[in-house]
C-alpha cells in the first residue's frame, strides 16, 4: 500500500497499538457531518421531537443516536450499566472517544449505513519491551534484563499519554491498513521540524521494531479493547476528548462565516443581513426601536419584526446551534439579494465607492461601512453592558412609603403595619412582595414598560425590579436598650404613617425584651413532651426504578429533604468547592446527600453510619462554609476573642489528627482561618481569634479550667466518633454540655448553638441526648441493622436443629402472615424446601428464584407491594435477588431461614424494615413494629462467631441469657486457638494496655508458652542496651549489649552479621514469594535498592491490599513497601537470634484516657532523645516481663560509672513522665501477669533488689575517635600540619569538652590522686597545654630519654613535655568523651610545588581564624571518602571539601588554596555544597559562660546583703514573695549596695585608655533604645544603598558598607541571643531591629562591660510609664459586657507561639542578608 500522509487529530490514545484518529479539516468530513445533520433535521420524529427514547430495548452493540448538547451524534453502545446517571457507555463512531449518557435514542437505518468518521490505527511492525530483573548465573547477582512483550507495560502507558498530551498539529503516515485497522506513523511538530512517535518511543526504550509480535498484537487488540473499556471511558474523561465535538463546529462555523463575510464585503450585501440584536438595557431602549441592528432605514419596524419571527420559526429545530442559525439566515439573505430585481448595485472594494450604512435609530450614518458597523457591533457584544441608567421615578399616591427595615405585615384589625426590632432579610422580601401598595406600584411600572421591552429584556425587568426593592428595603439597625430618639419612635409609635412627637416623659420606665438563641436542651433535663412530628423519606410513593436510582437510608427530621447527588448543586465556598474537585470529589456519598443541606439549615445533626463511608466529609465542607463567611455570620464575634466558634471533639488524638489533615487539605492555602489542633502536652496554646477547635473532651476540659478558652463565640458543636465519646467521657459530655447551656442563657445575640453527632452505631446514650435537644435533630442513619435498632426492633435468635425450622416456621406465620408483611430469606438450595414447608403448613407465599426472568420478577414484587392488610403474602427470596432485583422497603418481619457467608449481606438483609423503622423522638403510637428472627442450626456455626462480635458491642448483650453468653465465649476460644495455630502476632494494643477493647480486631489476644516466651532474651535481672529506633513514645528497637541476672552475673550480648550468605543463598535458590501474608509472621524481605540486592528477616507488622508494614528485625527499620518484595523464609533462619528487639516501658500509658499516643508527645519524645544523641549512649532498665521478642522495662535511666561509685544520668522513665507524654497505670502489667497465669507461664521474681557491681581491678579501656557523617558537618578548625593533614572536631560536642575539661582539672585538685605508673608509647595519660595553665587529654607518640611528644587528642597539635609532668587519666575521661580531633585532608588540591610549604600551612591558619584574632572559626566540612590513618592506626582519615562559615559570601577554603597560588587542582572535581543557615544555636560561648560565673559570685554578695531586707516580721502579712526564677531575680540585683570603700575607689584616677589596634575602615556612631521584647539600633550614616546586616549564633551583628570609597564595619557581641533581625535604610541612619529571646530589660547593648566611644543610648525613645492608682479592693463586676470582654485572662502556660493554625506550626528562624 502506498504511503499516505494526512494531517489528523488523535481524541483517543490508549497505547500505541490502539488510537483513533479523525480529519478535523477535512472538506468530505465536514460534508458528511452537515449532511448526517440535516438529515435528522428533517426526520419528523427529530423534527417534532418524538425520537424513540427505549432505553431498555437496546443492547450491547446497537448502533443509536445520543444527545449532546442538544445535537445527535452517531454512537455504538460499549456497556450498559445499572445507575441512572451514567447508564450507557457509548461510542462515538464519527469523533474516536467515549461517551456516558443517561439516554439514547433510536437511529435511522440510512445512517447506520454510512461509515465512521473516526478510524482506528496503530504504530506499525512494533512491540513493547518488558524490563525486568533476572540473576546472573556465574556470580548470581540480580541484573537487568530487557525482552519484547505482547502486553502494554505501565511505563509505555504513561510515557505515551504525557508525549501525547503535549502535542496538538500531528500528521498520520498511512503505511498498510488491515481489517479496517490503519497501520502507520504519526508525526508532530516539535521546533519547526516534524518528528516520528515511533522513533521517539523506540529511543526511550518503550517500544522495540518487531513485526512478528505486532501481528499477534493486532490479532488481540479488539479483545483488548473489550477487556479495557473503563480504563477506556477514564483516558477519555482524563483528555476530554468531548471537546473536538464542540472544536469540530466552532472550526467548521468560522470557516463559513469568513467566507460569508468575504462575499458579503466585496458585494455590498451584508447591510441588510439580520444579525441577533446586541445586549442592551432595557430603559435606554426607545420605544419605537427595532431589534435588528443591522436593518436597513427604508425598513420599517413592522417589517424587521416580521423578518425576526422568520428566522425564529426558521431555526426552531431543538437541536439546532445558534451558529448555524444565522449562517443559514445569510444563506438566505444572500439567495434573496442575488434574486431580487434591484441588485444591480456595482460591486467593490473601496471604500469611497461603498453604499452608506445606516445606524439603529433609522438615520443614514455616512463614511462608515456594512463591515465596519458588523465589526463594531461584534465588538460590543464581547464587552459587558453598561448599567441602565436609573430614571427619576413618579410614585403613585396610593402608594405608602415606609422606613427602611420596617416590617411592612399589617395588622387585619387595625389596619396598622406590625413592628418588629428583628429584621430578617427573608422575612423582609416577603412582605413587600405580599403589600397591596408595592403591588399596585408594580402594575403602574408595568404601564410604563412597552410590550416590546417586555417581550425582549425579562431578565432586566427582574434585575432592575430587586435593585428596587433593595433601595427601598434597606437594614433598621435598633438597639436593645437604646433610648435614642429614632429608636424610641420607631418601637414605640403605633402607626407608621402618624406624625412622631418627640416629648419624652422622663420618669416614665422603658421596658424591652432582649431576643436570646434558643437552649440546647429541654429544661431540667426532662424529655421534650410536645408533639413532635417525624416525617421520614417516603418510599411507597416511589417508583422501583426512583427506588433504585436513589439511595435507601434510614431519614428522619422535621423537615422533608430530597438527596443532592452533585457537589456542585450544593452552596459551599468557592474554595471548598475547589477543594473538593482537587480530592476528586463530583458526587456525594451516601450519607452526604442529606447530611450537607441539613447541615447548611443550622439543623442538629445526628448521622450513623460504618467506618469510611464519609462521615467526616459530610460535616467539613459545610462548617467550613460557615468560617469562610465569618464577617457576615458571625459579625456578633468577630471582635471576641478566647474561644473558638466550631469545636470538633474526638474520641482519640490520632481521629483528631486525622480530622485536622483533612482539614488542611480541604482548605489548601491559607483562607485566614485559624484551625487549631491541640493534643498533649498542653504547652504554647494560641487561642486569640481561633476559628476551628479540634481536640478530645478530657482536653477540652482542662483549657476550660485553665481558662485558656471560653464558648462565648461558640456556634456550633461537632462530635466526631460520638458513640465512643457518650460512653467513655460521659460525665465531661455532661459538663460540656451545661456550660454551653449557661452560656446561651448569656448570649445577648440570636445566634442559636448547632450539634452535629457522627457515629458508627446507635446506642442508648445517643437516643437520649437527642431526646433531650430542644429542637427535633435531623437523623440519618446508612447502617440498615442500626436503622433497625434505631427504630426498637425486637430481635429474636433462636438456636434449633435443622429437622426443627418447619415447625418453628409455622409458629411464626400461622396466624400473622395475612396482617404482617413477612420477608424469608433463605439460601439458593433451600428455596424449594421453604416453599414446600409453606404450602402444606397452608402459608400463601410468592417465591422468587434467582433463574426467573427480570419481567416476572418485577410483576411479583408490584403484586407483593400494593397488597392491603389481611391480603398479604410470605414474600420468599435469596440474598441475591434482595440486594440486586428488589426494592423492598415495607417489610415488618424479616425471617433469617439461614445466615450468609458475608456480614456485608446480613445487614443488607434489613433495608427491607425501612418503611416501619418508627423514631424513638416522635410521640405517636405505632401500631406496626419491627421484628427480626434468626433460626441458627448447627450448619450456622461458622457465622456465629461475627454474628456474637456485633451482639456484645451492643446493648443487646445485656440481653442474652447465661447459656448463650457461655456459647458466645467459647467461641472466643475456638477463635483465639485458631490464631495460635496460625501464628498471629499479638495486638500492639494489648501490649500496651493490658487489654483490647476492639470487638473486630484481628490479632492475637492469648499467650502460648511456646510462641511468646524466647529461651534467647533474658527473663529477669538488668539489661544494657542502645536505642536504634523510636516507633512509638514507650516503644523502642534497641540493640541489647550486656544482661546482669538477679545473682550479678554478667552475660554480653554477640552481635551478630545479618544477612548471613547461607540465607541470602537459600532464599535465591528457591525465591519463593508469599501468596497469603499473615500478620506477625516472619518473612524475607529484598531489598532491591542496594546494588547487589540482599535480603532480610522482617516481621509483618500492617497488611492492606497489596501494601504492607514491616520491621527489619536485624536493621531495626520499619518501612512500607509492597507485598510481592516478601519470599517465604525457612525455620532454621526464623528461629535464629535477633539483632535487636522491642522494648516497652513498664506500666505507662497515653494520658487522658487516649487511645494512642499523639504525634505531639511522639515528637517530643524523640526531641529529647535526639538532644541526648541517643545513638551513642547507653541505658540500663529492670525487666519486668518478657512476650515473644519484647522486653518490658522500669525504671530505664542512663549509668555513668564514676572512680568513686555509680551515678544516674538521663533518667528516660522518669523525663517522660515529668514532661506528661504518659502517665503510670499498674494495671498495664498486671493485667499481662494474668494472660501469663491463664497460659500457664510461669514468672521469675522481678522484685529483688540490685546493686551495681564495679570492679575494683584496673582495666585497660578502648579510646574511641569522634567522626564524621557521610553528610555536612559543622567543625571547629583545631589544627593543621599542612593541608594533607588538617584536624578539625565536631562543632556540637564544643560544650561537652568545655565540661570534661573542668571535670578533670578539678578531680586533679583532689588529694590522694593515682600516679601514672610506666608510660610507654601509645598510653593515654594528662599533660598541660602548650600554655602552661589546664591539663587536656594526650596520647604519647614517642619517648626519648625524660621527654615525651604529646599528640593532645582534643586540640590537634603536639608538644614535647618532660614524663614527670604526666599525670594519670582516669578510664571515665576517656569513655565519656570520644577523642574530638579528626584527621582530615582537603579533597581535590595538591602543592604547588613538590611539598606543602610552611607558608601554605600559614595560610590555611589565617582563613581559618577570626579576623585580627587567635579564636577559630565555624567551618563546615562534607566527607568525600574515607582511608586509613598511618598516623593514628585506629582512626579514620577523611578526604574533605571545607567551606568557610563567616561572612555572607561563604566560599571552599579547597579552592581558595587553588586561587592563592599555593595549590593545584588535583584529578578529582571540586563541587560545592549548600548550608542550611541557622541563626539559633543553643551552645554557650566563652564570654556567655563567664557572665554566668559571673552572676553566682554576685548571686553570693546578695545572699551575704539580704540583712537590708525586711525580716519576716516586717513583712505585712497579707504579702508574699516569690521568686519564680532564681537567676533571673539575681541578675537583676547585680549591682551590690555601696559601701565606703567603694566610694573611696571612686576619688581614684581613671586608667589611662589604651590605644586601638589599626583597622583599615570606619566605625560608624550607634544610637541604641529597648522595650520588653525589641532592641532597636540607628546606624547613623546618610544615604546608605548597599549594606549588609549578618546575625551569627543568635549573638554577634556585623553590619559592612562602603560609602565614597570608605569601608564602615560594625561587630558587635550582644548582651544576650535574638531571635531574628530586620533592617530597613531611612535615609539619614540604618534602622537594625532585633527581637529578644527573653522578655527581659539589657543592663547595657554589649557583652562586654567595657563601653564603647561609638555606643549611645537613645534617651529620646525613653517611655515613662504611669501606674494606675489602685484601690483598697476591687472585685471583678459580671456582667453582659464583661462577659463579652475582649481582654480575657489566659493562663500563663498558654502564650502565643503561631498566628495561624495548630500547635505543630513551629517558628521558622529568619535570617537577614
Amino acid at each position: 500500500m502506498e504511503e499516505k500522509t494526512k494531517r489528523v487529530a488523535v481524541p483517543t490514545f490508549v497505547n500505541p497499538h490502539l488510537f483513533w484518529i479523525i480529519e478535523p479539516y477535512s472538506h468530505e468530513r465536514t460534508k458528511t457531518l452537515r449532511d448526517i445533520n440535516k438529515f435528522l433535521q428533517e426526520d419528523n420524529e427529530y423534527k417534532n421531537g418524538s425520537v424513540p427514547n427505549l432505553n431498555d430495548s437496546f443492547e450491547i452493540g446497537d448502533i443509536v443516536a445520543v444527545s449532546i448538547n442538544r445535537i445527535f451524534h452517531r454512537a455504538i453502545i460499549e456497556d450498559i450499566s445499572g445507575t441512572e446517571t451514567t447508564r450507557f457507555l457509548c461510542w462515538l463512531i464519527d469523533y474516536g472517544t467515549m461517551y456516558e449518557c443517561s439516554a439514547v435514542y433510536k437511529l435511522p437505518k440510512a445512517l447506520k449505513k454510512v461509515a465512521p468518521l473516526a478510524g482506528q490505527a496503530s504504530l506499525n511492525n512494533v512491540a513493547y519491551v518488558q524490563q525486568y530483573l533476572s540473576f546472573d548465573e556465574v556470580s548470581g547477582l540480580p541484573v537487568k534484563s530487557s525482552e519484547p512483550v505482547l502486553a502494554p507495560t505501565s511505563i509505555s502507558h504513561q510515557v505515551s499519554l504525557e508525549l501525547m498530551s503535549n502535542l496538538s498539529d500531528l500528521k498520520f503516515v498511512v503505511e498498510n491498513k488491515v481489517n479496517g485497522v490503519l497501520h502507520g506513523d504519526i508525526l508532530y511538530k516539535d521546533n519547526a521540524e516534524w518528528k516520528s512517535l515511533k522513533e521517539t518511543l523506540i529511543d526511550r526504550g518503550i517500544l522495540i521494531v518487531e513485526e512478528k509480535l505486532f501481528m499477534e498484537i493486532q490479532e488481540n487488540i479488539y479483545g483488548y479493547k473489550e477487556a479495557h473499556l473503563g480504563l477506556i471511558a477514564q483516558i477519555c474523561r482524563k483528555l476530554n476528548s468531548i471537546k473536538f465535538l464542540e472544536e469540530e463546529k466552532t472550526a467548521w462555523c468560522n470557516q463559513l462565516v469568513s467566507k460569508y463575510l468575504q462575499e458579503f464585503e466585496c458585494n455590498d450585501l451584508f447591510e441588510d443581513a439580520e444579525m441577533e440584536p446586541p445586549l442592551r438595557s432595557r430603559r435606554s431602549k426607545s420605544r419605537n426601536a427595532t431589534n435588528d441592528s443591522f436593518a436597513s432605514g427604508n425598513e420599517s419596524a413592522s417589517d424587521v419584526d416580521n423578518s425576526n419571527n422568520k428566522s425564529q420559526n426558521s431555526s426552531n429545530s431543538k437541536y439546532q446551534s445558534p451558529t448555524n442559525s444565522r449562517i443559514k439566515l445569510l444563506l438566505e439573505k444572500l439567495k434573496m439579494q442575488r434574486t431580487s430585481p434591484n441588485s444591480h448595485v456595482k460591486t467593490s472594494c473601496n471604500r469611497s465607492e461603498q453604499p452608506e450604512s445606516t445606524s439603529t435609530d433609522g438615520k443614514e450614518k455616512p463614511g462608515i461601512s456594512a463591515l465596519q458597523l458588523h465589526l463594531q457591533q461584534k465588538k460590543k457584544l464581547k464587552k459587558k453592558p453598561p448599567p441602565a441608567r436609573r430614571e427619576k421615578r413618579v410614585i403613585p399616591k396610593n402608594v405608602i412609603l415606609m422606613p427602611g427595615g420596617a416590617n411592612r405585615t399589617f395588622n387585619p384589625v387595625t389596619k396598622k403595619p406590625v413592628k418588629s426590632t428583628n429584621h430578617d432579610a427573608s422575612t423582609t422580601n416577603k412582605s413587600f412582595e405580599e403589600e397591596p401598595a408595592m403591588k399596585e406600584a408594580d402594575k403602574w411600572e408595568e404601564k410604563e414598560t412597552s410590550p416590546n421591552d417586555e417581550n425582549s429584556t425579562r431578565e432586566e425587568v427582574k434585575e432592575e425590579h430587586k435593585e428596587i426593592k433593595n433601595d427601598l428595603v434597606k437594614p433598621l439597625q435598633i438597639k436593645p436598650y437604646c433610648t435614642c430618639k429614632q429608636c424610641e419612635h420607631w418601637t414605640t409609635d403605633s402607626d407608621w404613617r402618624t406624625e412622631t412627637n418627640f416629648v419624652h416623659d422622663s420618669k416614665q420606665t422603658k421596658l424591652l425584651t432582649v431576643n436570646k438563641p434558643p437552649n440546647l436542651f429541654v429544661q431540667d433535663g426532662e424529655e421534650a413532651t410536645t408533639d413532635r412530628t417525624v416525617i421520614s423519606v417516603d418510599y411507597s410513593s416511589l417508583t422501583k426504578v426512583q427506588k433504585q436510582a436513589m439511595p435507601k437510608l434510614l431519614v428522619h427530621g422535621e423537615y422533608s429533604q430530597n438527596p443532592l447527588r452533585l457537589v456542585s448543586d450544593l452552596y459551599f465556598h468557592e474554595s471548598i468547592h475547589a477543594g473538593l474537585r482537587n480530592m476528586d470529589y463530583r458526587e456525594a456519598k451516601r450519607i452526604q446527600m442529606y447530611t450537607w443541606p441539613a447541615i447548611l439549615r443550622q439543623q442538629h445533626v445526628v448521622m450513623v453510619s460504618g467506618p469510611r463511608t464519609g462521615k467526616t466529609m459530610a460535616y467539613l465542607p459545610p462548617i467550613l462554609t460557615f468560617l469562610l463567611e465569618k464577617n457576615e455570620r458571625y459579625e456578633p464575634f468577630i471582635s471576641k476573642t478566647g474561644g473558638p466558634i466550631v469545636t470538633v471533639l474526638c474520641a482519640t488524638t490520632k481521629k483528631c489528627e486525622d480530622v485536622y489533615d483533612l482539614i488542611r487539605v480541604l482548605l489548601g492555602n491559607r483562607n485566614g482561618l485559624k484551625i487549631s489542633l491541640i493534643t498533649y502536652p498542653l504547652t504554647h496554646i494560641n487561642t486569640k481569634h481561633l476559628d476551628m477547635l479540634v481536640t478530645t473532651p478530657p482536653l477540652l476540659m482542662d483549657l476550660l479550667k485553665a481558662n485558656a478558652i471560653n464558648f462565648k463565640r461558640l456556634c456550633h458543636i461537632v462530635l466526631e466518633d460520638g458513640d465512643q465519646i457518650l460512653k467513655q467521657e460521659s460525665e465531661v459530655m455532661m459538663r460540656v454540655f451545661a456550660l454551653a447551656e449557661s452560656m446561651l442563657n448569656n448570649r445577648v445575640y440570636m445566634k442559636p448553638l448547632q450539634l452535629i453527632v457522627c457515629a458508627e452505631s446507635w446506642n442508648l446514650r445517643l437516643e437520649k441526648l437527642t431526646k433531650r435537644l430542644a429542637k427535633m435533630p435531623f437523623i440519618c442513619i446508612a447502617n440498615y441493622l442500626e436503622a433497625a435498632l434505631y427504630g426498637k426492633m425486637q430481635f429474636s435468635l433462636k438456636f434449633i436443629n435443622s429437622a426443627c425450622k418447619e415447625h418453628e416456621l409455622k409458629n411464626l406465620l400461622k396466624e400473622t402472615f395475612k396482617v404482617c408483611k413477612s420477608l424469608i430469606v433463605c439460601k439458593k438450595e433451600e428455596i424449594e424446601h421453604v416453599q414446600t414447608i409453606l404450602m402444606l403448613k397452608g402459608v400463601e407465599a410468592t417465591v422468587i428464584t434467582d433463574d426467573m426472568p427480570k419481567e416476572d420478577i418485577f410483576y411479583l414484587e408490584t403484586v407483593w407491594t400494593r397488597c392491603s392488610g389481611g391480603e398479604y403474602t410470605v414474600l420468599v427470596c435469596t440474598d441475591f435477588i434482595l440486594n440486586s432485583m428488589l426494592t423492598v422497603t415495607s417489610a415488618s418481619l424479616l425471617i433469617h431461614f439461614s445466615l450468609p457467608h458475608s456480614w456485608t449481606q446480613f445487614v443488607k438483609r434489613f433495608a427491607c424494615l425501612l418503611e416501619n423503622c418508627h423514631s424513638p423522638l416522635s410521640t405517636k403510637n405505632t401500631h406496626v413494629k419491627c421484628q427480626s428472627v434468626v433460626l441458627c442450626d448447627e450448619e450456622c456455626e461458622a457465622q456465629m462467631f461475627k454474628f456474637f462480635k456485633f451482639i456484645n458491642s451492643t446493648e443487646l448483650s445485656s440481653q442474652l441469657p447465661d447459656k448463650v453468653k457461655n456459647f458466645s465465649e467459647e467461641l472466643e476460644k475456638v477463635s483465639e486457638e485458631k490464631k495460635l495455630k496460625t501464628r498471629v502476632g499479638l495486638c500492639e494494643t494489648l501490649k500496651l494496655f493490658g487489654m483490647c477493647p476492639t470487638y473486630y480486631c484481628p490479632a492475637r489476644h492469648t499467650l502460648n508458652k511456646d510462641l511468646d516466651i524466647s529461651d534467647s532474651l533474658p527473663q529477669s535481672g538488668r539489661v544494657k542496651f542502645k536505642i536504634v529506633n523510636i516507633p512509638d513514645v514507650t516503644t523502642f528497637i534497641v540493640q541489647l549489649l550486656q544482661h546482669t541476672d538477679m545473682d550479678n552475673n554478667i552475660v554480653n550480648f554477640e552481635e551478630d552479621a545479618f544477612p548471613t550468605e547461607d540465607m541470602v543463598c537459600s532464599i535465591k535458590l528457591s525465591r519463593k514469594q508469599v501468596i497469603h501474608p499473615v500478620v506477625g509472621h516472619m518473612y524475607a524481605y529484598y531489598e532491591m535498592e542496594e546494588l547487589d540486592g540482599t535480603y532480610y528477616r522482617c516481621d509483618l507488622l500492617e497488611l492492606e491490599g497489596d501494601a504492607v508494614k514491616i520491621k527489619l528485625v536485624d536493621t531495626g527499620r520499619v518501612i512500607s513497601t509492597v507485598k510481592n518484595r516478601l519470599f517465604k523464609l525457612s525455620k532454621e533462619f526464623q528461629n535464629k537470634p535477633r539483632r535487636f528487639i522491642d522494648i516497652h516501658l513498664a506500666n505507662l500509658i497515653p494520658p487522658y484516657r487516649d487511645g494512642n499516643f499523639s504525634a505531639k508527645s511522639f515528637m517530643n519524645v524523640k526531641n529529647l532523645l535526639e538532644k541526648n544523641d541517643y545513638k551513642n549512649m547507653v541505658l540500663t532498665g529492670d525487666i519486668r516481663l518478657q512476650l515473644g521478642h519484647a522486653l518490658w522495662l522500669d525504671n530505664v535511666y542512663q549509668e555513668i560509672a564514676l572512680s568513686d561509685g555509680v551515678v544516674r544520668g538521663f533518667q528516660l522513665t522518669r523525663e517522660i513522665i515529668v514532661k506528661k507524654l504518659a502517665e503510670l497505670d499498674n494495671d498495664q502489667l498486671s493485667q499481662l501477669y494474668k494472660l501469663c497465669k491463664d497460659a500457664s507461664i510461669s514468672l521469675p521474681v522481678y522484685v529483688k533488689p540490685f546493686k551495681a557491681c564495679i570492679k575494683k581491678e584496673e582495666v585497660d579501656v578502648e579510646p574511641q575517635w569522634a567522626f564524621l557523617d557521610a553528610e555536612v558537618n559543622e567543625v571547629t578548625f583545631a589544627s593543621a600540619m599542612s593541608p594533607d593533614e588538617v584536624y578539625v572536631r565536631l562543632d556540637k560536642f564544643n560544650v561537652q569538652l568545655d565540661t570534661l575539661q573542668k571535670e578533670i582539672q578539678e578531680s586533679l585538685k583532689k588529694p590522694h590522686y593515682p600516679a601514672l605508673n610506666a608510660p610507654k608509647i601509645g598510653t593515654v595519660c594528662l599533660a598541660k597545654n602548650p600554655d602552661g595553665i589546664d591539663y587536656a587529654r594526650v596520647l604519647i607518640k614517642n619517648m626519648e630519654n625524660d621527654k615525651a611528644l604529646c599528640f593532645y587528642v582534643d586540640y590537634g597539635d603536639e608538644a614535647v613535655v618532660d614524663v614527670a609532668d604526666l599525670k594519670h587519666i582516669l578510664p571515665k575521661f576517656i569513655t565519656k568523651l570520644p577523642f574530638q580531633t579528626i584527621q582530615c585532608k582537603l579533597h581535590g588540591i595538591k602543592p604547588a610545588l613538590e611539598a606543602w610549604q610552611y607558608d601554605d600551612t600559614d595560610l590555611l591558619y589565617e582563613y581559618a581564624t577570626e579576623p585580627n584574632s587567635d579564636i577559630f572559626r565555624l567551618m563546615y566540612a562534607k566527607v568525600i571518602s574515607k582511608e586509613k590513618n598511618d598516623i593514628h592506626p585506629t582512626q579514620n582519615r577523611y578526604s574533605i571539601v571545607l567551606k568557610d562559615g563567616f561572612g555572607e559570601k561563604r566560599i571552599l577554603i579547597n579552592n581558595l588554596l587553588v586561587e592563592c597560588g599555593v595549590a593545584v587542582p588535583g584529578t578529582e572535581q571540586i563541587e560545592d555544597f549548600e548550608v542550611c543557615a541557622t541563626t539559633n544555636v543553643s551552645e554557650e560561648t566563652d564570654e556567655e559562660l563567664e557572665l554566668i560565673r559571673d552572676i553566682h559570685e554576685k548571686t553570693k554578695q546578695v545572699e551575704e546583703n539580704a540583712c537590708m531586707l525586711p525580716s519576716q516580721g516586717e513583712l505585712n502579712e497579707d504579702m508574699e514573695l516569690f521568686i519564680m526564677d532564681a537567676e533571673k531575680f539575681f541578675k537583676s540585683l547585680l549591682i551590690p549596695p555601696s559601701s565606703d570603700n567603694q566610694r573611696a575607689n571612686t576619688t581614684k584616677e581613671l586608667p589611662a585608655i589604651q590605644a586601638a589596634p589599626p583597622v583599615d575602615y570606619y566605625t560608624p556612631e550607634v544610637y541604641w533604645s529597648q522595650t520588653e521584647k525589641h532592641v532597636k539600633l540607628d546606624i547613623k550614616l546618610h544615604d546608605v544603598e548597599k549594606y549588609t546586616v549578618n546575625l551569627t549564633r543568635g549573638i554577634t551583628i556585623n553590619f559592612r558598607t562602603v560609602k565614597n570609597d570608605k569601608t564602615y564595619k560594625l561587630n558587635l557581641i550582644l548582651y544576650e541571643k535574638v531571635s531574628f533581625v530586620q533592617h530597613i535604610s531611612m535615609g539619614p541612619q540604618v534602622r537594625v531591629t532585633l527581637s529578644k529571646v527573653t522578655n527581659s530589660e539589657w543592663p547595657r547593648l554589649t557583652l562586654s562591660k567595657q563601653r564603647l566611644r561609638n555606643i549611645h543610648y537613645d534617651v529620646s525613645a525613653i517611655q515613662v510609664k504611669e501606674e494606675p492608682a489602685k484601690k483598697i479592693l476591687e472585685l471583678p463586676v459580671m456582667s453582659d459586657d464583661d462577659d463579652e470582654s475582649d481582654d480575657d485572662n489566659i493562663d500563663i502556660m498558654y502564650h502565643v507561639v503561631s498566628d495561624m493554625d495548630s500547635e505543630f506550626d513551629e517558628e521558622v528562624a529568619r535570617d537577614s542578608d
